[in-house]
């Protein structure tokens, strides 16, 4: 089966043709016209192998959609028995008249595309397409999360077949903790990082978007304001030390950076430019503790899982109640500054114990999402194989 996967922001997409072709399958990526610099697979790969099966698309993105037509978009997929899509991808596919097989978002492509409205408040053309496509896809990956992305859900109203299985978000034989020595380049950022951790003792690195103060990007929030807070706590109130590492990047990195200052937290911040997965995963594997989100509980997500691949403990919200009968990986739980405070004080105290955490981490990663999730998608692909045939012959 040739199967078609478009669209590749966080490059989750690039990911999951790597799995399936690793399967067997005879995946391609499609890249959209607007993908971001760092979510082209060269950001997420230090081989070049990949070249042979991905291809750019001159369309994909919003201003894209009125001026595309759909005769353009059957001849650029021509040949393809199966469509995954993410981000605008699924909305293109049904002006083409060409049915979504599998969605599997990356987040704002549910939450928020298929809402759009124009000035008078009415849906605009390319969220009805959208919410078209995702509601009559035969299959949507859509772990439960917590009950605020539950709602819009409810809203687009599915019809085709849930999978609890979030995406494979990382390609774990690219990333391993041991190699990732190799990829560090002397003289730069994890010369700094070793520095600061040998100065403090504990290094912290929050790999996530500032942004946590603009109300108006409330869906989007991170917490990342509760971290400061926390560390603020157990330096100066705990009598604790710690060095914290913080991405430049976010819609509110300035109001970040003015809350550092306000809680004394200057001498003790190290500042990193954005940069790519490739390069992101050497320093995140000197963490000794990889921060994430405070303001809504995730199990899911690049951040946690690009975490969890380099064996770092997580450090994040996780209100384990909403999960009851899941399997969940162990890890530093904190919804507050105070209980971030204490989960310092651990690491302080019992690094090999921390350190094991995300041992087991790395673990589950593998045995309970990336392994479960792959099998997951490929057995989505064999049932619509399966039911094209059936046709074909009846």
């Amino acid at each position: 089966m040739r199967v078609a996967c478009l669209g590749n922001m966080n490059n989750n997409m690039f990911c999951l043709v790597r799995y399936l072709r690793d399967r067997g399958l005879d995946a391609h990526l499609l890249l959209l016209s607007h993908e971001h610099e760092r979510y082209l697979p060269e950001a997420d790969t230090y081989g070049h192998g990949h070249r042979a099966w991905v291809r750019r698309l001159d369309w994909g993105s919003e201003p894209d959609f009125a001026r595309t037509d759909p005769e353009r978009i059957r001849r650029d997929l021509e040949g393809f028995e199966a469509f995954i899509g993410c981000n605008y991808a699924p909305a293109f596919l049904h002006k083409a008249g060409l049915g979504l097989d599998v969605f599997c978002p990356h987040g704002s492509d549910y939450y928020e595309v298929p809402f759009y409205t124009d000035e008078r408040g009415e849906p605009t053309p390319l969220a009805l397409a959208q919410r078209a496509a995702i509601r009559e896809a035969a299959f949507y990956m859509a772990p439960y999360t917590n009950p605020d992305r539950e709602r819009f859900w409810d809203g687009i109203g599915p019809t085709g077949q849930r999978s609890p299985h979030p995406i494979p978000l990382l390609y774990l034989p690219e990333y391993t903790p041991e190699r990732m020595d190799r990829y560090c380049k002397p003289g730069q950022d994890a010369d700094a990082l070793r520095e600061l951790k040998r100065r403090r003792g504990l290094l912290v690195i929050q790999h996530i978007r500032q942004c946590w103060a603009d109300p108006a990007l409330v869906n989007d929030h991170k917490g990342n304001d509760v971290l400061l807070r926390g560390v603020a706590r157990y330096v100066h109130d705990s009598g604790g030390d710690a060095g914290l590492a913080i991405f430049d990047y976010g819609p509110d990195a300035d109001a970040t950076r003015t809350l550092v200052r306000e809680l004394g937290l200057d001498d003790r911040t190290l500042w990193l430019a954005p940069r790519t997965r490739k390069e992101i995963m050497p320093l995140l594997a000197l963490a000794d503790a990889a921060a994430l989100e405070f303001r809504y509980s995730w199990i899911a997500g690049g951040g946690i899982f690009e975490a969890l691949a380099m064996g770092r403990p997580v450090l994040a919200r996780r209100d384990d109640e909403m999960y009851a009968g899941r399997t969940l990986f162990p890890m530093l739980r904190a919804r507050n500054e105070e209980q971030i405070a204490e989960a310092l004080a651990r690491c302080a105290a019992s690094p090999e114990e921390v350190a094991g955490l995300g041992a087991q981490g790395r673990v589950w990663l593998e045995q309970e999402v990336i392994n479960p999730a792959v099998d997951a998608v490929c057995g989505m692909l064999r049932s619509l194989e399966r039911g094209r045939n059936a046709r074909k012959s009846a």
